[in-house]
């Protein structure tokens, strides 16, 4: 098959990260299956196709690079690179990932192709027809969800990466339950790859890695943190890894210096999976203390490499997470509820490693992206059959 994935977003770092790592990583695995796969992204300089393979980028012009409230014009550029490939390449498929692909229905038509579409935004407000027509402006330049509305009311199938994103949008945006499949997104293979014989034995160290926005709940975290070291009380040494950049960083660190935490506390900023995976290898706990959730890809991340974890019970985290059996669950915005569940991480350390090899096998065997792209393809395959 001939297929094409497209993705706006303006950078493929970490902190951007779910969608755009999601897109590429599943264009891998489908040419190495052995599809012609091209991607269509909005300017990027940080992602490169594996050599020796039949995956191709073209690069849209990002219009809305340095103001994300005109991102919406990206849909020009981008159906005008899918419909320039489209015209010298037959394709099979155009699967478009968010707001870019509201014309990309039209340039499937034209070209006799399947459109699909998939799901990451974590939340979508409810659309009422009525208060569309009397401020399209508003979900246009506010929340550009107006245009994936119409992408998913033209798509022939439409993907989402769990259970709870897929219940959202049918009671959201009125979208057919049988139209959307539940195909969930992977993880990469050097997470699982990483030995762990390595942890620090000098201490509890603790990685939340993420983009540094409230949606993440790092406020939560930190106020956690400084009721474990007040507790503690210098009795162990305790150190939290916040990985990841962001525009709420200068925030946080000065949060952690009111909390009077700054010592245990660094900021790292962005790495890649290699770096990552170093930092896996030493870690004792992994903490996302997130507040709404589409896909946790960084709490899989963790998992797949042996790490024990501690989240939060909303949205898609809970299929991802057994509460007391591949991991820990709090609620959300409760830094006691997570000091006593940290607290409990640091004085029980066998049985959450225990709970984490669990964790590991789980994600194995669900969530590696050649099942993904297994899935994908079958999907492909039966629309175009039909």
């Amino acid at each position: 098959m001939n297929i094409c994935l497209t993705c706006n977003y303006s950078t493929l770092s970490r902190e951007y990260a779910g969608a755009q790592i999601a897109t590429h990583n599943l264009a891998t695995q489908l040419a190495r299956m052995g599809h012609h796969v091209f991607a269509v992204y909005t300017t990027c300089e940080e992602i490169v196709p594996p050599p020796d393979i039949n995956y191709e980028i073209i690069w849209a012009r990002d219009v809305g690079r340095y103001r994300m409230r005109y991102r919406g014009l990206n849909i020009f550029p981008v159906a005008k690179a899918v419909h320039e490939l489209a015209s010298r390449t037959h394709l099979d498929v155009i699967q478009g990932a968010a707001d870019e692909a509201v014309l990309l229905p039209f340039v499937a038509r034209k070209h006799k192709c399947i459109f699909t579409m998939v799901i990451h935004r974590p939340f979508y407000p409810k659309m009422n027809s009525a208060k569309l027509l009397l401020r399209p402006d508003k979900c246009l330049l506010e929340h550009l969800c107006f245009m994936e509305w119409f992408a998913f009311a033209k798509a022939h199938r439409i993907f989402s990466v769990s259970a709870y994103t897929k219940n959202h949008v049918v009671e959201n945006l009125g979208l057919k339950p049988e139209k959307v499949e539940v195909v969930y997104n992977g993880f990469d293979l050097e997470f699982f790859n990483v030995r762990r014989e390595n942890m620090s034995m000098n201490g509890t160290e603790i990685v939340f890695h993420g983009r540094l926005n409230p949606q993440k709940g790092i406020d939560t975290l930190l106020k956690s943190l400084a009721l474990v070291t007040k507790q503690l009380d210098g009795t162990k040494k305790i150190h939290l890894n916040i990985v990841g950049r962001g525009p709420w960083e200068q925030e946080y660190r000065e949060l952690a210096r009111s909390l009077g935490i700054s010592q245990n506390v660094s900021f790292p900023g962005w790495m890649g999976v290699e770096q990552m995976a170093e930092l896996f290898s030493k870690a004792s706990l992994s903490i996302l203390p997130t507040r709404t959730e589409s896909f946790a890809l960084n709490i899989g991340e963790a998992m797949a490499a042996g790490v024990p974890i501690i989240s939060t019970n909303v949205d898609s985290v809970p299929e991802i997470i057994t509460d007391g059996k591949t991991g820990l669950l709090v609620p959300p915005d409760n830094p006691e509820a997570l000091a006593e569940k940290m607290l409990y991480a640091i004085a029980h350390p066998d049985e959450m490693e225990a709970n984490a090899q669990v964790g590991r096998t789980w994600v194995r065997e669900n969530f590696t992206w050649e099942k993904v792209a297994e899935k994908y393809t079958h999907a492909y395959q039966e629309l175009l059959n039909t």
